[in-house]
């Protein structure tokens, strides 16, 4: 039959009556012309129960067994591997950041890497550095880098807003004069046609 999904010859006979035979299909057989309703016993409405079970089943897996849940294992496999490898390499990191190490500079005493990251970011925001923030450690002016970045970062911001009110003025400013440029022609011509009608009077 067309379109079959199941039939009891599919379903194991121990879920079934003997000599059961009916199919569930996807759309009707176009060579049925009859339709009608049939009353049926209670064994043979359990076998209609179990084939009816099983045609829902296989459609729910069909339609989610080659694509949809396939994608569905594929994400959760990557995202179970990633979990693990991000704990591992978590493990890997704390025993790297809390290994001690001899700095090159200063006391020369073992800190630990994260110890020495605080301090190199300590040693570069501190460091003094002049208007192009290049190192300068004498020149006049010379501030710190923190002060050099936030400054830059600053003036970066409000030239941008200086840009941006200044091309809203200039677009208020176009607007108007676009207005009492037409409204002055609107006069004028009024003008005008008001002096053909009196000449052509």
């Amino acid at each position: 039959m067309a379109d079959e999904i199941v039939s009891t010859a599919d379903i194991p006979e121990d879920e079934l009556s003997e000599d059961t035979d009916l199919s569930a299909t996807a759309g009707s057989d176009p060579r049925e012309k009859i339709e009608f309703y049939v009353q049926m016993r209670g064994y043979t409405q359990s076998d209609m129960d179990a084939l009816i079970v099983e045609a829902a089943a296989r459609i729910i897996v069909g339609k989610h067994g080659d694509t949809t849940l396939a994608k569905e294992i594929q994400a959760r496999c990557i995202e179970l591997t990633a979990q693990k490898a991000d704990e591992a390499l978590n493990r890997v990191t704390k025993e790297i950041m809390d290994q001690p190490m001899t700095p090159q500079y200063g006391d020369k005493k073992p800190v630990t890497m994260r110890g020495f990251l605080e301090l190199y970011g300590r040693e570069y925001l501190s460091a003094k550095v002049d208007r192009d923030g290049k190192p300068d450690q004498n020149g006049y002016g010379a501030a710190p880098r923190m002060e050099y970045l936030v400054a830059k970062a600053m003036d970066s911001r409000f030239k941008q807003d200086i840009a941006n009110a200044t091309s809203a003025v200039i677009r208020e400013v176009q607007a108007e004069i676009k207005a009492r440029h037409a409204k002055l022609l609107d006069d004028e011509k009024a003008k005008i046609r008001l002096a053909i009608e009196q000449v052509t009077k």
